[in-house]
């Protein structure tokens, strides 16, 4: 059965996004093809229409859900919109770029895992090899959350995938990061917490130099140390 030409007219735009988010979980797609729709100006019901008639799959059965589309795409429109100008990017990439340095600056306020120190060490260096990938997502998507796969994240450790999954559980209890939850079978995404507690502001402060060098992607010794640590 042929789609209405109104439908057909958006496949320029919105099936190149489809296409490229197609192995990513249903709901970071939906957000990824909203995203540019709403960039666009294609109309939210027009979108929830295409999604369901020409786009097949998972995504489709996300775009049913009329509440979960809803909240989907509200949540969408409202990172559009704080990163939509330059100094809403600006502000995103900054506040985390603070996190980043933040983290790794300060001691570990989980006792127990402080006393583990090989599980710090390597939970430090788990973070350093994710901030470059959420500052990226931060200034080009708007959005807080990565995919981190404790394989992927082991290979560039040098450590087995059980190492990379308890370095990532300590980045967790640390306060670092934050589990979102995500769909059975699904990669596992996770947030960094940007709200600064417990002294953290503060050395975020101390450090303003690094931070604005992370934030503006300068040449700066930390920033390639950082870029180098995602490589194994």
């Amino acid at each position: 059965m042929a789609a209405p030409a109104h439908l057909t007219q958006y496949d320029p735009v919105l099936r190149p996004v489809a296409a490229a988010y197609r192995d990513a979980p249903p709901h970071l797609a939906l957000r990824a093809i909203a995203c540019r729709a709403h960039a666009e100006g294609i109309p939210r019901a027009a979108l929830r229409t295409w999604l369901i008639s020409r786009c097949p799959g998972p995504v489709a059965d996300v775009a049913r859900n009329r509440a979960l589309f809803g909240h989907l795409y509200a949540d969408t429109a409202r990172r559009v919109r704080r990163t939509s100008s330059l100094d809403g990017r600006r502000r995103l990439a900054t506040q985390t770029a603070r996190a980043v340095v933040a983290y790794l600056c300060s001691p570990m306020p989980n006792p127990e895992a402080a006393r583990q120190v090989r599980t710090q060490a390597r939970a430090r260096a788990a973070l350093a090899v994710l901030a470059p990938e959420f500052l990226r997502r931060a200034v080009e998507d708007g959005y807080d959350t990565i995919i981190a796969p404790a394989p992927r994240l082991s290979v560039a450790l040098g450590c087995s995938t059980n190492s990379a999954a308890r370095a990532l559980t300590a980045c967790v209890d640390a306060g670092w990061l934050v589990r979102k939850r995500s769909r059975p079978g699904s990669a596992q995404r996770y947030a960094l917490r940007l709200r600064l507690t417990g002294g953290r502001g503060r050395v975020a402060w101390e450090h303003a130099d690094l931070v604005d060098a992370l934030a503006d992607g300068e040449d700066h010794p930390w920033v390639r140390a950082l870029a180098l640590a995602s490589h194994p």
